[in-house]
C-alpha cells in the first residue's frame, strides 16, 4: 500500500513538473506527510529532487524530510542549498539526526555548519559526533525531558508546558537529582493522573533500566525489545543522564542489523559502505575456501574414479564440483548483496552502477582463479589442456555473478519477494550453465 501510494505521488509530481506547474506541486507537497515526500525525493532524478526540495516553504518540514532521507541524498541536498538555510535546517533537526547528517559531510563542511549554529545546539551535536555510529551514544538524542525529583506534579506539568518543543520526547519523564544523576522514571500518564501536590520522588519508579554510552546498538535493541520501552535512557559512567534512544531509532537499528546479518549469511558485505576494494577483499576468503574445496573434490575423483572414465573425461568430471561450487559462491554473494540493497531501498536509482561494479569484480575474480587453476593444472601434467579448464572456470564465475546480480532485481520488478526466490532460482540456472559449459566447450 505504501509503495503504491509513493508511485502515484511520483507519477503525479512528474507530470506536473514537466508542465512547470509549481503552484500545484506546492499544494500537493503541503498536504503530504514528510516521510512520503522523502520517499518521493528518493525516486526522482537529482535535478528534480533539488528543485522540489527548494519549493518547500516550511523549514520544519524540510528538516523532518531530511531526517527521513538516505545519507547520500541528505549530503547531496545539503551541499546544494544556501549556507544560511543549511544552518537553520540542521538547527531544527533532532540532535541525533543532525549528528548523523554532519557526520556524512566533509569535515570542513560539517565544522563550518557547527560554527554557525547556536552554541548549545552545536555542542550537543558535536558531542554526539564523538561517539561511534553503532553505539548508544551515536544513536541517542539529547532532546529529552528531565525534571528534578523535588518538583511537585503541578510544577512538573507547568515545566513541561513551558518547555514545549516539537523535538522533545515525552513518552516518559526522567527524574534527576540536584547533580543530574538519573534517579527515577515515570510515564506521562502517571504524571497527569497523580495529585498536584505530590512530589515526583514519591511517585517515580526507581527501578531504572538504562544503557551506557558505549553500549552496542544491537544490545540496545535487545533491551528495548525485552522491556517494550518507547524510549531508553543513556547514562555516563557517573550515572548522569546524557540522552535517550527512542523506538524509531531502535527500528532503524533492527533494520540495519537485519541487513548486516543477511549479508553476513551470504558471505558478503555492503559495497556501498565499504567501497569497491574492501568489499571485494571481504568476499575473497570465501571464494578461496570454495576453490580449495573444489580442488579436494577434483583430487578425490581423480584417485577414486579413475577406472570409470577415460583420462580426458575424468578431468572434466572432476571439474564439475569446482564449477558448481565456485559459481554458487560467486553468484550467491552477488545475489545476497542485491537482495539486501533492494530491501534497504538503496538500489532503484543506481542499479546500473551497482551492476557494472559487480561485473568488474567478477572479472577480477575470474582472472585470479583462472590463473591459479592454469598454474596448478599445468603442474599436475594432466592429459587435458589446462588453458581450457581455466577458461571454463573464468566463464562460470563471470556468468554466475551476472545472473546472481540480475535475478533479484528482475524478481523485484515482477512484484515478487526477492528474498524468497532469488537464491534458488539463481542456483538452478548457474548449475545448468556449469554443466553446459563443461560438456559443450570441454569435450
Amino acid at each position: 500500500m505504501i509503495e503504491a501510494k509513493t508511485k502515484v505521488l511520483v507519477n503525479s509530481i512528474r507530470k506536473l513538473y514537466r508542465r512547470s506547474a509549481w503552484k500545484n506541486i506546492r499544494r500537493i507537497l503541503n498536504k503530504t506527510h514528510e516521510a512520503d515526500i522523502a520517499a518521493l525525493l528518493e525516486e526522482l532524478d537529482r535535478p528534480e529532487r533539488i528543485h522540489l526540495f527548494n519549493l518547500l516553504d516550511s523549514v520544519d518540514s524540510k528538516a523532518e524530510i531530511l531526517s527521513h532521507l538516505e545519507p547520500k541524498i541528505q549530503k547531496d541536498l545539503i551541499l546544494n542549498i544556501d549556507k544560511k538555510e543549511v544552518q537553520v535546517l540542521v538547527s531544527e533537526m533532532d540532535s541525533d539526526d543532525a549528528a548523523d547528517l554532519l557526520g556524512s559531510l566533509p569535515k570542513e563542511k560539517s565544522q563550518e555548519i557547527l560554527d554557525t549554529m547556536e552554541r548549545e545546539s552545536s555542542e550537543d551535536v558535536a558531542d554526539l559526533m564523538r561517539y561511534p555510529e553503532d553505539s548508544a551514544g551515536g544513536i541517542m538524542s539529547t532532546d529529552f525531558l528531565a525534571l528534578n525529583q523535588h518538583l511537585t506534579v503541578q510544577d512538573a506539568i507547568q515545566n513541561i508546558q513551558e518547555q514545549a518543543d516539537d523535538n522533545l520526547v515525552t513518552f516518559y519523564i526522567y527524574v534527576i537529582d540536584d547533580d543530574e544523576h538519573l534517579v527515577g522514571v515515570l510515564s506521562l500518564k502517571e504524571l497527569i493522573l497523580s495529585k498536584p501536590r505530590q512530589i515526583l520522588k514519591n511517585i517515580m519508579s526507581s527501578d531504572i533500566i538504562s544503557v551506557g554510552l558505549d553500549t552496542d546498538q544491537e544490545d540496545v535493541a535487545k533491551v528495548v525489545e525485552r522491556y517494550d520501552f518507547l524510549s531508553l535512557p543513556v547514562v555516563n559512567e557517573s550515572q548522569k543522564l546524557e540522552g535517550i534512544i527512542t523506538v524509531d531509532d531502535v527500528i532503524d537499528v533492527i533494520r540495519a542489523e537485519g541487513t548486516d546479518d543477511f549479508l553476513a549469511m551470504g558471505r558478503t558485505s555492503d559495497s556501498e559502505e565499504e567501497g569497491f576494494l574492501l568489499s571485494s577483499l571481504s568476499r575473497l576468503p570465501w571464494l578461496i575456501f570454495t576453490f580449495l574445496g573444489g580442488l579436494i573434490c577434483f583430487y578425490l575423483i581423480q584417485n577414486l574414479a579413475s577406472d570409470l572414465f577415460s583420462p580426458q573425461s575424468i578431468i572434466l568430471v572432476g571439474m564439475i564440483p569446482m564449477l558448481l561450487s565456485m559459481g554458487a559462491t560467486a553468484g550467491g554473494q552477488s545475489a545476497t548483496l542485491c537482495v539486501g540493497l533492494i530491501n534497504a531501498d538503496k538500489l532503484d536509482s543506481n542499479f546500473f552502477t551497482y551492476f557494472m561494479s559487480e561485473c568488474l569484480r567478477s572479472l577480477i575474480y575470474a582472472i585470479i582463479f583462472a590463473g591459479a587453476t592454469y598454474i596448478l593444472f599445468l603442474n599436475f601434467n594432466i592429459a587435458y589442456p589446462p588453458i581450457k579448464i581455466a577458461i571454463i572456470l573464468a566463464a562460470q564465475i563471470v556468468i554466475s555473478t551476472f545472473i546472481g546480480t540480475l535475478t533479484p532485481f528482475i524478481i523485484d520488478k515482477l512484484k515478487f519477494d526477492p528474498s524468497v526466490g532469488s537464491v534458488p532460482i539463481f542456483t538452478v540456472i548457474a548449475d545448468i550453465i556449469a554443466i553446459y559449459l563443461i560438456l559443450s566447450f570441454g569435450l
